[in-house]
C-alpha cells in the first residue's frame, strides 16, 4: 500500500472526535485536513466532495449505486496467476472442505469469509508473501486474510478482488487495510475476511485503484447519524 509512512504506526489517520460503534452509523461527513492530493475512492457509500476552500468525505449506506460488474472484469477476477494458484490441490481440498453444503454464490462467499477468519490467527509480524505461506503458517494480518479470501473465493467460482483502504479500528484513529470484493448477482460487494463482516461499517474507506495518499492529512468529523 503506497501511503507515505514506514510502518503502521506512522501511517495513521487522526480524526478530532471519538465516534460510536461503527455499525451503528448510517451516514458521516469527515473534512480531510492537510494536503489532499487525492487517492480516495468516490462511488458506491463514499464520496469526495470539494466545498471551497475544504475537501469533505462522505460516507453512506444510501450513496450512490452498487458497481456493476463487466465480462472483462468478471473473466480478470476469476484469472489464475502467481499471486492466486487456484488450481493448486491444497487450495483446491481447502475450498471444498470450507464449502460443505453451501449452494448460492452469496451462500459461499459467507461461509468462505467465516473459514478465512478462523483458519488464520491474527499476527502482525508474519508478513506471508504466498498463499503457501499463509496456509503453512496460519498466522497474519488483513493482507494475508484478503489474499487466502481471493484465492479461495477465485477457485469456488467467484469472481473477487482485494481492495485497500483506511478503517476507523481505534478511538480517534483510521489505519490501513484490506479486504476484498465479489462479484454477486452482477454487482460488486465488500466482504471482510479478517472480521468476518459481510456487510461492512461506512467507515471502511476504499482508496482508488491507483492510490497514493499523503500521511500528513488529518480528519475532522463535521456530523454523523
Amino acid at each position: 500500500v503506497s501511503f507515505g509512512g514506514a510502518n503502521f504506526e506512522e501511517s495513521l489517520i487522526h480524526l478530532d472526535q471519538s465516534i460510536p460503534n461503527a455499525k451503528s452509523l448510517s451516514r458521516m461527513k469527515i473534512e480531510i485536513v492537510g494536503n489532499y492530493e487525492g487517492g480516495i475512492h468516490s462511488g458506491y457509500q463514499q464520496e469526495v466532495v470539494f466545498e471551497n476552500p475544504g475537501v469533505y468525505l462522505i460516507l453512506g449506506n444510501n450513496i450512490g449505486e452498487p458497481e456493476k460488474g463487466t465480462s472483462a472484469e468478471k473473466k480478470d477476477n476469476l484469472a489464475e496467476s502467481a499471486s492466486y494458484p487456484l488450481g493448486n490441490v491444497d487450495v483446491q481440498r481447502m475450498v471444498q472442505d470450507a464449502l460443505g453444503g453451501s449452494r448460492t454464490a452469496w451462500d459461499k462467499v459467507k461461509t468462505l469469509v467465516a473459514y478465512v477468519d478462523r483458519f488464520i490467527a491474527d499476527d502482525y509480524s508474519s508478513n506471508s508473501l504466498s498463499v503457501f505461506e499463509i496456509i503453512q503458517k496460519r498466522r497474519g494480518d488483513c493482507s494475508e486474510h484478503a489474499l487466502l479470501f481471493n484465492t479461495m473465493a477465485r477457485a469456488a467460482g467467484i469472481p473477487a478482488r482485494e481492495v485497500r483502504g483506511l478503517m476507523h479500528f481505534e478511538d480517534k484513529k483510521f489505519g490501513l487495510h484490506a479486504w476484498n470484493e465479489v462479484l454477486v448477482d452482477g454487482v460488486w460487494r465488500a466482504v471482510d475476511a479478517t472480521w468476518n463482516q459481510t456487510e461492512i461499517p461506512i467507515t471502511h474507506i476504499k482508496f482508488s485503484e491507483n492510490h497514493l495518499i499523503s500521511p500528513n492529512i488529518s480528519f475532522n468529523l463535521i456530523w454523523m447519524e
